[in-house]
């Protein structure tokens, strides 16, 4: 006779995992199975859209954040599948891997991908790429620039700025005195500076692309400096630091990508409160750590800049100047302060090391003429 207080197999719960991957595998065969999922990111959302190999949209969509807390419950049936499963979870382990300004350089490509870091080596190397050891594209730059294509392609010279555009003069291919070429050359320079960028025009009258130099689709206005949109915003970056500082704060909303401090909403508080309760503020913040001199600037008069800076992920001193969004990052100041100490002494490091192996390999000294 059975005992009231045992249980039978047929009411005992299986926990075999034998049997659990022999029922996950029933359920994966009831299922379509995905190859090679492509994936878009919403323009203006977080959500990311799914789409077959082929390009053909699923009509599904999903938040990163969901999948990474387990929660699949708005992809449909088809993605209990274990192998459509690993594809969305590759692609989110891809995309957490991506600052916000490269994120932000993948969705305004509105482009559907396999691999979202894939997508950004393709979209970096399509635009122009600047190994620079100056922070910003000087007006002297554009310039010399202008000049040497003008006169390699016998046009002209003009001064464009956002404002208005007026001729600058002519510029021959084969200047006759080099002396005199070199002395309007630097006049040129010099005007260009007060005065706006100057840019070259081709032999037909056709202005040429301040920043590639390739024929420009406009003829007047500043849109006519430029052969796409997106060299004028290439350019733009270059050499603005104020356009540069509005689109790194439009895109990581001066959020320190170090420490996760939200900088310039510090900064708008603090400059809207009442003097007396700023230090307060200040003092419950990872700022409160600066020098007191800058504590009380910012104190006295709160500027935008004291509270956040723009920092170039590969430093100017290794080449990373002049450059575009996905090299550049939101730092709040304390960040910013730890990291330029640090780079000034790799950069101390790496001058040592030059002025060593320079030393090392002059043997020429250790020669005897005879």
């Amino acid at each position: 006779m059975q005992r009231s207080d045992e249980f039978t197999p047929q009411t005992l719960p299986s926990s075999n995992p034998a049997n659990e991957d022999h029922t996950q595998k029933e359920s994966d065969d009831s299922v379509r199975v995905y190859d090679r999922l492509k994936f878009c990111a919403s323009k203006n959302t977080d959500r990311i859209y799914i789409y077959d190999k082929d390009g053909l949209p699923l009509h599904c969509n999903f938040i990163p954040l969901d999948i990474r807390l387990q929660n699949w419950e708005e992809l449909p049936p088809e993605f209990n599948h274990s192998e459509n499963r690993r594809q969305v979870v590759r692609f989110v382990r891809e995309w957490s891997s991506l600052t916000a300004m490269r994120q932000r350089l993948v969705r305004k490509s509105g482009r559907a991908f396999h691999s979202p870091i894939l997508l950004l080596e393709e979209l970096t190397q399509s635009q122009r790429r600047h190994s620079s050891t100056s922070r910003y594209l000087s007006k002297q730059d554009v310039a010399q620039t202008s000049i040497a294509v003008a006169q390699k392609e016998g046009g002209a010279l003009r001064i464009i700025n956002k404002d208005n555009v007026a001729l600058k003069g002519r510029s021959t291919s084969k200047p006759t005195d080099h002396t005199n070429s070199e002395s309007e050359s630097s006049v040129c320079i010099q005007t260009n500076t007060s005065a706006g960028y100057l840019q070259a025009v081709d032999s037909a009258g056709i202005p040429l692309c301040l920043s590639c130099q390739k024929p420009s689709g406009e003829h007047s206005g500043w849109a006519g400096g430029f052969c796409s949109p997106a060299c004028m915003e290439d350019f733009q970056l270059r050499s603005n630091q104020g356009y540069m500082r509005a689109r790194v704060l439009e895109t990581e909303q001066g959020v320190c990508q170090h420490c996760g401090l939200n900088a310039h909403q510090l900064y708008v508080q603090v400059r809207d409160a009442p003097h007396t309760h700023r230090k307060e503020m200040l003092d419950n913040t990872w700022l409160a750590q600066l020098p007191l001199k800058q504590l009380n600037e910012m104190i006295q008069s709160p500027m935008e800049g004291q509270f956040w800076q723009v920092d170039h992920i590969n430093p100017v001193y290794r080449g990373g100047g002049q450059c575009s969004l996905d090299n550049l990052q939101t730092l709040c100041t304390v960040c910013h302060r730890m990291r330029t100490a640090q780079q000034a002494k790799d950069r101390s490091q790496m001058k040592r090391g030059q002025a060593a192996s320079k030393l090392a390999s002059d043997i020429t000294r250790f020669f005897v003429k005879k």
